[in-house]
C-alpha cells in the first residue's frame, strides 16, 4: 500500500491540468489509502478528478487495517532517538524483495517515502508518529533495525468529516477494535500487550471518553476518535471533500472496461445507477487492490484448495 501511495502522490508533481475538453484528467479506480492520497495530491496540482469505488463504502483494506505505514528515515524518527539512514534503509528492502524489485524503484521509496508522509501531515492534515518499538518484520535481513520506522496514523476527530461521510466509509475490523467499537493507536495497543505501567489507567481512559461522549453516542456506536486505517481514511475523505470542486467521488460505480486508442490508456467505462457512462481521461490510475474476495478469480490464480472464507479483508471488498 505504502508503495502505491508514496509512487501515486509523487507522480503529480510533474502534471499540469489538462487544457481540452475532456471530461477529467484523471480516474481513479478504487478508494483506498492509495487512491485516496492519488486523488488528493492531483487535485492539488489543479487536476479534475473522478473516483470510482466498486462498493458502497469508501475505504478498501486500508480502513480495515491498523492504516502503520514503513517508512524509513521519518520524520519522526530523531525526535524518538532513532538512528537510520538511507543506504542501510536500501540494504535491508533490497535484501527483503529477493530481486522481485529493481535498485531503481528501492531507492525512489527509500528517499521519497519521508516527502510523502510529510505531505500527508502538511497537506492532508494527518500526521504520523514513529514507532521505536515496532520492529522491522525481517530482524535477520542486513539493514534492518529495532524499531521507528514503521509510523502510526495519529487520532483523527470524525466530526471533522461529518456523521454523514463516516456512513460512506467502510467500518474497522470489530475484532481490533475494544468491545467492537473502541479505537486504539498501535501505541497505546502495544503498551497494554507488554504490561506496562500505567497501560490499564490508560485504557479505562480511552474507554470512559468513548461512553462519556454522549452528543456522538446518541448519534452512533462508531468512535468519534478514529485511530489506524480509519484515521487515514477519514482524513483523506475529508480531504477529498474540502476540494469537492476538483474531486467528484462515486460509490457503486466499478469500472467495466479500459479505453484504449492504440497502446494508449484513454479513459474508462463504468456503470452507476444502472447506467453505463464512458468518460475520457488524460490518466487513469487503477488502484482497485487485490481479488481475496473473488472466488473464480482466487481458483484461477492462486494454489488449491482456496476459499474467499479464507480471506481477513472484509466482504464485498476487492471482488
Amino acid at each position: 500500500m505504502l508503495e502505491m501511495m508514496l509512487k501515486n502522490s509523487m507522480f503529480f508533481l510533474r502534471l499540469k491540468p489538462m487544457q481540452t475538453e475532456q471530461n477529467y484528467d484523471l480516474v481513479v479506480v478504487g478508494s483506498g489509502g492509495g487512491a485516496l492520497l492519488t486523488a488528493v495530491r492531483a487535485a492539488d496540482e489543479g487536476l479534475r478528478v473522478l473516483v470510482l469505488e466498486k462498493s458502497d463504502l469508501f475505504g478498501g483494506t486500508t480502513a480495515y487495517s491498523g492504516g502503520v505505514l514503513w517508512v524509513p528515515c521519518n520524520y519522526d524518527q530523531q525526535p524518538n532517538g532513532v538512528q537510520d539512514d538511507l543506504k542501510t534503509a536500501f540494504s535491508y528492502v533490497k535484501r527483503a524483495a529477493k530481486g522481485l524489485s529493481s535498485d531503481e524503484r528501492i531507492l525512489a521509496y527509500v528517499e521519497s517515502a519521508n516527502a510523502m508522509m510529510e505531505y500527508l501531515r502538511d497537506g492532508v492534515g494527518q500526521p504520523y508518529h514513529s514507532l521505536p518499538r515496532y520492529p522491522d518484520y525481517y530482524q535477520h535481513i542486513k539493514g534492518s533495525i529495532k524499531g521507528g520506522r514503521s509510523m502510526d496514523p495519529a487520532r483523527f476527530d470524525a466530526s471533522k468529516l461529518g456523521l454523514d461521510g463516516l456512513k460512506t466509509m467502510r467500518d474497522g475490523n470489530k475484532t481490533a477494535l475494544v468491545l467492537g467499537h473502541i479505537c486504539v493507536t498501535a501505541k497505546e495497543a502495544g503498551k497494554v500487550v507488554r504490561r506496562e505501567k500505567g497501560g490499564m489507567t490508560m485504557m479505562m481512559g480511552i474507554m470512559a471518553r468513548y461512553y462519556l461522549d454522549l452528543p456522538w453516542r446518541l448519534k452512533t456506536s462508531r468512535d468519534r476518535s478514529l485511530s489506524g486505517g480509519q484515521a487515514l481514511i477519514a482524513a483523506l475523505l475529508t480531504a477529498a471533500r474540502q476540494r469537492s470542486r476538483s474531486i467528484t467521488m462515486l460509490r457503486q460505480a466499478p469500472m467495466t472496461e479500459l479505453l484504449s486508442e492504440g497502446d494508449k490508456v484513454v479513459g474508462v467505462q463504468y456503470t452507476h445507477k444502472g447506467q453505463t457512462q464512458t468518460v475520457r481521461s488524460r490518466f487513469v490510475m487503477l488502484a482497485a487492490g487485490g481479488f481475496e474476495q473473488n472466488q473464480a478469480m482466487r481458483e484461477q490464480y492462486l494454489p488449491q484448495p482456496t476459499n474467499t472464507r479464507w480471506s481477513h479483508t472484509p466482504k464485498g471488498n476487492n471482488t
